[in-house]
């Protein structure tokens, strides 16, 4: 089992990655790309320039603090120390192809998923969790850092737009560059390597499956007439979803929960209940409500609905709604130092994208009240003050006598009415 020495926090006060977390998954897409000078769309390889790219969660970031937690028992983690702003579970997307993927009807998942390319593999994955609960996906990899996937979508998505995918990357706009246009079900769309590996796409796929099925197991043939799949791909799918199945059926032991390293002001941090929002990690990405599935991109990328319909995502439980906080873009590129890309990978998931502070949940109650009172004193402030108000702002009495300090005068400030009733000040 993996266990660390420094305690890894799971939850942050802010929505945003900070500039290091984003660094850091630019450098890990730039790798998988040679001719890349800048961050860009995986799916359309459009750059920051030539488009508005987002940083998307893999395993949403919102996920409820017990499905973590099945997850870094069934990964044979510490507890506690899955950190869901990871480089390896965020990468960048078109505004529009993002939205796409986390879009959702209610509580069903309508827009698209990534299926792992490697069968053997996740047959390997899926027997192996079936003989032992408690594996580290990792040691299945064999130090392989490039994933490939295909873009699968649902069939909500025929309606949609094309893909235009760039045959190469460029860092500006170019008329004369070559670009393929895609077509749902997008089967020709070729496979896209990422730096995301596929545990945490089994978690993104098997949970929008299951919701798509209204958790019920769909068959082979299901799978084929849904999605436009083959039958080996079919085969894949359900792999897939069964993996997933399996780890949320682990049950963690209370002994494994008491020995986690997160123990910030008296509890674990992060863990509000089971079921509460997730911990481990910054807590979304996903606030304020955005628009639909935004406007249509100049450049590649996925459009609006050919029908007109631009319908985006709604709030639920499985995919909550996205907000700005999430969207990036011209980002500055930077080596991390330690990566685990450069050889070095000896922490758990995140622990290398963690900053330097730590959220204090004392001074985080004083902000608040703190901003509290300023807004109590705004709205004070803006109300007119009473008659009664206005008297002692000038004299605490019809006759107040006050003293120049410097000279020892008394000077008498005398008030009262005129003959039309108006007040009248004499000194």
């Amino acid at each position: 089992m993996k266990s660390f020495n420094k305690p890894f926090k799971r939850r942050k006060t802010l929505f945003s990655l900070s500039t290091h977390q984003r660094k850091n998954v630019d450098t890990a897409v730039k790798a998988l790309e040679p001719n890349a000078t800048g961050v860009y769309c995986v799916v359309t390889r459009a750059s920051a320039n030539m488009t508005i790219l987002e940083y998307a969660h893999v395993v949403a970031a919102d996920t409820q603090d017990d499905v973590l937690d099945k997850l870094e028992w069934a990964w044979d983690h510490q507890y506690g120390t899955f950190n869901v702003d990871t480089r390896r579970n965020i990468h960048p997307l078109d505004m529009a192809v993002r939205r796409y993927f986390d879009r959702t009807d209610g509580r069903t998942h309508n827009g698209w998923f990534w299926c792992p390319t490697d069968s053997i593999l996740m047959l390997s994955m899926l027997a192996a969790w079936q003989k032992h609960p408690r594996r580290d996906p990792d040691q299945l990899y064999k130090n392989n850092k490039e994933f490939k996937y295909r873009l699968v979508p649902f069939p909500a998505m025929r309606q949609t737009w094309s893909i235009r995918r760039l045959a190469h990357f460029v860092s500006d706009f170019n008329p004369q560059a070559q670009a393929q246009q895609y077509w749902y079900p997008f089967n020709d769309l070729p496979a896209i390597s990422l730096h995301v590996p596929y545990h945490f796409v089994i978690c993104d796929t098997g949970k929008k499956l299951l919701s798509f099925y209204k958790d019920t197991q769909p068959t082979h043939e299901q799978l084929e007439k849904d999605f436009h799949v083959s039958y080996p791909e079919a085969v894949l799918l359900a792999a897939v979803l069964d993996i997933y199945n399996l780890w949320m059926s682990a049950e963690p032991s209370a002994e494994w929960k008491s020995t986690g390293p997160i123990n910030i002001g008296g509890a674990p941090e992060g863990q509000g209940g089971s079921g509460g929002p997730s911990s481990h990690g910054e807590g979304g990405g996903q606030g304020p409500p955005d628009d639909k599935s935004g406007p249509p991109q100049s450049g590649p990328g996925l459009g609006v609905g050919r029908s007109g319909s631009s319908d985006g995502p709604a709030p639920s439980p499985l995919s909550p709604p996205l907000e700005p906080g999430d969207s990036a873009s011209c980002r500055d590129l930077a080596v991390d130092d330690g990566d685990p890309e450069n050889g070095e990978e000896a922490q758990a998931d995140g622990a290398e994208d963690e900053d330097e502070e730590w959220e204090d949940p004392e001074y985080g109650e004083y902000l608040e009240a703190w901003a509290e009172d300023v807004w109590k004193a705004t709205q004070e402030a803006r109300q007119p003050p009473s008659r009664a108000q206005k008297a002692p702002s000038v004299a605490r009495s019809w006759q107040d006598t006050l003293v120049d300090g410097s000279a020892n005068d008394k000077v008498v400030l005398s008030m009262g009415s005129n003959a039309s009733g108006h007040m009248e000040m004499s000194v």
